[in-house]
């Protein structure tokens, strides 16, 4: 069959376009069944109208399935919200006008938090796949006529829609190697960090707002290194990478795992900088010297809260111990730099953890810019199925069905974020002083990135 697999578009001018690793990963497998696949990114395009450019390449390819893949339901943005899950309905109709024979299939990420509701809402839709295709969509592709017997699959029976239940994950070991085949990487090589690396999946932690640990499972399922640094040194000697991030939820969590990654990285004699979230709890002296020596230059954590019961409100692993610990081990090594992200008053804030966090964002941010390069402030987007979710149906009166909480518009997007009522004062003076400073920086960012900085060259 000819299949079209189509990344969801973000919006006109994102500035961090990201190489669609997953959509990589399911090509391999279509092709490995004798498929022929092509990618279709409309956040590298050029074209000044990406929906003409998608009705040409339907009506020039003649495909007998497109798969629409949903990454991010929307930006998590309070102040500007923007939903992409409004993409998807919008092209499913457009590729059921000019090609009404294909089959439609929708995946991703985005998709499979409210798999149910977008196959009800869209009638377009075929088939949906439910978290990984790689071993769903080729089954599905051998036996459309029988979509009951594969896990993993979405389908429509009687006007209703069927899920046949959640499919165990794949053996990450059994994945392709160097997923990326012949993708052009030149769209992407003007952004920093837009190729990534699959470590692991999975995610043993309970952050109260998070999706991870429904979308890849509440266990860690890891490659082994040698495949890992496989995959980096493709990237950097056969695709001029230059910087790349591990897009593992938390990648030094088992310690052990992250440090054999970043040996085998040094053992090769690779030359790439890289990214990735680490967890306050577990990061110590043996991490950070080999993230470092294998050309880390840039720790991101998420402690969302900075002291005690801020960090249980939002069910964090780590405490505010293991934050004093990270800021110095930043310290001590002046090549290593972090970005640290906060909840501006999250469950659990007090007048004390208010003066804590303007403390920290002084003797950090202020005080040592060139270390401490990011730090941001935020309120949670609910989610269903997430101990966020739970607490705010019970406490402030958020919809408990998950229907509220994939809205047809951008404007209702802002009632999704949680607003503690506690310190109402920190609230308006967020919303009408740092926000908008924040926007600006923002701005600048968007800025440059538009001007060409190039992955691994240092922004000025």
């Amino acid at each position: 069959m000819k299949v079209l697999l189509v990344q969801g578009f973000l919006e006109k001018g994102y500035p961090f376009p990201a190489v669609p690793l997953g959509l990589c990963y399911l090509r391999e497998a279509l092709k490995a069944d004798g498929h022929a696949v092509t990618i279709y990114d409309p956040n590298v395009s050029t074209a000044p109208d990406v929906d003409t450019e998608l009705t040409d390449l339907l009506r020039a390819g003649d495909y007998d399935v497109v798969g629409l893949s949903l990454r991010n339901v929307d930006n998590n943005e309070m102040f500007q919200p923007r939903s992409y899950y409004l993409w998807l309905p919008r092209t499913a109709r457009r590729v059921k006008q000019v090609a009404p024979r294909a089959r439609i299939i929708a995946g991703g990420s985005g998709f499979s938090i409210f798999p149910e509701i977008i196959m009800r809402r869209v009638p377009e839709l075929d088939f949906g796949v439910h978290l990984d295709g790689t071993e769903s969509l080729p089954e599905l592709l051998r036996n459309p006529a029988q979509p009951e017997r594969i896990p993993g699959v979405l389908y429509r029976r009687d006007g209703k829609v069927v899920f046949t239940g959640r499919r165990p994950p794949p053996d990450l070991d059994r994945l392709p190697a160097h997923p990326w085949g012949d993708l052009d990487f030149a769209p992407y090589s003007r952004h920093f960090f837009a190729a990534g690396v699959l470590s692991k999946t999975g995610c043993v932690f309970n952050c109260a707002y998070c999706t991870y640990p429904m979308l890849s499972g509440r266990h860690f399922a890891a490659r082994s290194p040698v495949k890992i640094v496989d995959d980096i040194q493709f990237l950097a000697e056969q695709r001029g990478v230059k910087s790349l991030f591990i897009v593992d939820s938390i990648f030094n969590y088992p310690q052990e795992h992250c440090v054999a990654v970043c040996r085998e990285i040094v053992r090769r004699g690779l030359k790439v900088e890289w990214t990735a979230y680490f967890i306050e709890k577990y990061m110590n002296d043996e991490v950070a010297d080999a993230a470092l020596e294998a050309g880390c230059i840039g720790f991101g954590f998420s402690p969302d809260g900075i002291h005690a019961a801020s960090m249980e409100g939002m069910c964090k692993a780590s405490d505010p111990e293991d934050l004093r610990r990270v800021v110095e081990i930043i310290r001590r090594r002046p090549r290593a730099k972090a970005s640290f992200s906060f909840f501006l008053n999250p469950p659990g804030q007090d007048f004390r953890g208010i003066l804590r966090l303007f403390k920290f964002i002084v003797t950090t941010r202020l005080m040592n810019r060139r270390q401490f390069v990011s730090l941001g402030l935020w309120y949670p987007r609910v989610y269903p199925n997430t101990p966020l979710h739970e607490r705010v149906v019970r406490e402030n009166g958020f919809p408990a069905g998950e229907d509220a909480y994939l809205p047809d518009d951008d404007a209702s997007l802002t009632k999704l974020f949680w607003i503690n009522p506690r310190n109402a004062w920190l609230n308006t003076l967020f919303f009408g002083i740092i926000r908008p400073l924040q926007m600006l920086r923002r701005l600048v960012v968007k800025t440059l990135q538009k001007r060409g900085h190039r992955i691994g060259s240092q922004p000025g």
